[in-house]
Order: structure tokens, then sequence, then C-alpha cells
């Protein structure tokens, strides 16, 4: 569903810019798009009125209201709040920088992606402890900006691949001679060079992430 929020606002975007036939030309590729997001907003209706997602807000509830129990008192007592920041948000941390240095020049966008997906989680971390440990501000925004720039290369490459889907789609209805859209085809360019971009700028971010996440201030006393 955000997919097709991103890449529909996206193409309506570009639609303002291009001329009147072009806007013809991706009237079809448009129309599938919305036809895409009215299916996939269903389905995500429907997940959200089936009896499992009620259950699992019915066993969170009762976890929420529930008291620890006096083993777990015993056991986490002792165990502060900047604790529990420096254990859970340094394996956070380590998980990014294990999958990030491993990628090369060529990385795949699922490879890209599932860095992305690491610095998320990390980001959500560092921007709940960072009330209580403002220092840490400076962290989450550099993991927000990585975050970000790999966003932008996952939205690219899914912009691409539904064009792509799209011709493909096309040609087995109408047949192989159908005549390619120039105005989809430069849409499909575009797409491609922006994902080439972001996948420069990566290169930037990751040095400026490793640089404000190292989370040190966590180890200070106070």
């Amino acid at each position: 569903m955000r997919d097709l929020d991103v890449h529909t606002e996206a193409l309506r975007e570009h639609l303002k810019s291009t001329d009147a036939n072009a806007a013809r030309e991706m009237g079809g590729f448009d129309m599938a798009l919305r036809r895409d997001r009215t299916a996939a907003h269903e389905a995500l209706r429907d997940m959200f009125a089936s009896r499992r997602y009620a259950a699992l807000m019915a066993s969170l509830a009762e976890l929420l209201e529930g008291a620890p129990t006096p083993a777990a008192l015993r056991r986490w007592r002792s165990f502060t709040v900047r604790a529990g920041a420096a254990r859970y948000l340094k394996q956070a941390r380590k998980r990014v920088v294990k999958r990030g240095r491993k990628l090369a020049h060529d990385a795949s966008a699922d490879e890209l992606h599932e860095v992305r997906i690491r610095a998320k989680k990390l980001r959500y971390g560092l921007e709940f402890f960072a009330e209580p440990y403002p220092e840490l501000q400076a962290a989450a925004t550099a993991t927000k900006a990585l975050q970000d720039v790999l966003g932008e290369h996952q939205d690219a490459r899914n912009a691409r691949r539904r064009v792509l889907a799209y011709n493909r789609a096309l040609r087995k209805r109408h047949g192989s001679d159908v005549a390619p859209s120039e105005a989809l085809g430069a849409w499909s360019s575009a797409q491609h060079r922006r994902a080439k971009q972001a996948r420069v700028a990566f290169d930037a971010e990751w040095q400026r992430f490793l640089a404000a996440s190292d989370l040190a201030v966590l180890s200070k006393k106070t």
C-alpha cells in the first residue's frame, strides 16, 4: 500500500510537467496503478477486520495491562533505562553495520533493502530513547538520512519494476508487436537514473552514519 501511494504520487507530480500527448500515453498506466491501489486497500481493510488481528490486539492489551511477575521484578529490578538503551541500540546498530559493510559497489536492490530495514529498526529505537537521552538525536538523524537514501533507491526500483510489469502485461494482452510508449519509457528511464543517484549518495550517507552513531554516549555513567 505504501509503495503504491509513493509511486502514484510521484507519477502525478511527473504528469503535471509533461505535455498533453505524454499524459494521454500514460493514462493507462495511471489507471492500472489506481486499480492496484484499490485492491491493496481492500486487502489491508480485510486484514484489520480479521479475527486474527482482533486476537493480536486483545493479547497485546492483556500483556500491557498485566503487572510484572515477582520473578521478573527480581530479575530486572537493577536494569536501568540507560542499560537497556545501550544493550538494544548497540545490538541494532551492529546488525546495520554488519550488513552494510558487506555491500559491494554492485550490491543488489534486495541487499540494499535489507540494510534499509535494519536501519529503520535502529532509527525507531534511537528516536524512542532520544527522549530521556537527547544526545542520541544526532545518531537518530544520521540513521534517518541513511534510511531515506536507501528508501529513495528502493522506491525508484519498485517504480521501474511496475513499468516493466505493465509493459509485459500489454504485450501479453495485445501481442508482441504493440508499440512501446515513449512517455512510459522516459518515466522508466528516469526511475533508473534516480536509483543510480541514490546508490551513489548512499556511500556518503554511510560514512556519516558510522561517524554519528557510535553510541559512545551510552557508556558514560550518569
